[in-house]
């Protein structure tokens, strides 16, 4: 990917964020008075919508890796102790660090559900460079 997209993930995360904990902070879409005011308004909430659609994007992407990291882990420990023995190294910490945060992300919602959108959030923002230096 472009590092413009590692440049924009994170500033929809924050921006994200930032609405979940202030939603009163954004302008209503109703507003009384000047045409160009409506503009603005409109800008800014087609901006909003269209960093949303990429971090939900991306938010997918994360999220199948999480939760197919454990079923490739259990596949890969079968053709490690199996007749090829050979298992690629950067797949297989990618996938372990997949199912690091996934158990990660489990307990932050059993113990505490509401801090648990907001890191997904996070993470999700900070990703592919997260990724990057992983593999």
């Amino acid at each position: 990917m472009g590092r413009w997209f590692e440049l924009l993930l994170p500033l929809s995360a924050m921006t994200a964020l930032f609405v979940y904990f202030r939603p009163d902070a954004l302008p209503p879409m109703q507003t009384a008075g000047d045409p160009l005011t409506h503009l603005v308004v409109l800008a800014l909430w087609s901006a909003l919508g269209s960093l949303a659609v990429v971090l939900a994007i991306a938010g997918l992407v994360l999220l199948f890796c999480l939760l197919y990291s454990p079923l490739y882990l259990l596949r890969a420990l079968g053709r490690r102790f199996g007749p090829a023995k050979w298992v690629d190294r950067e797949e297989m910490r990618f996938y372990c660090w997949s199912f690091l945060l996934l158990l990660v992300f489990s307990g932050l919602a059993l113990v505490t559900p509401r801090a648990a959108l907001p890191a997904f959030l996070a993470v999700t923002g900070s990703a592919p460079i997260f990724w990057r230096r992983v593999r």
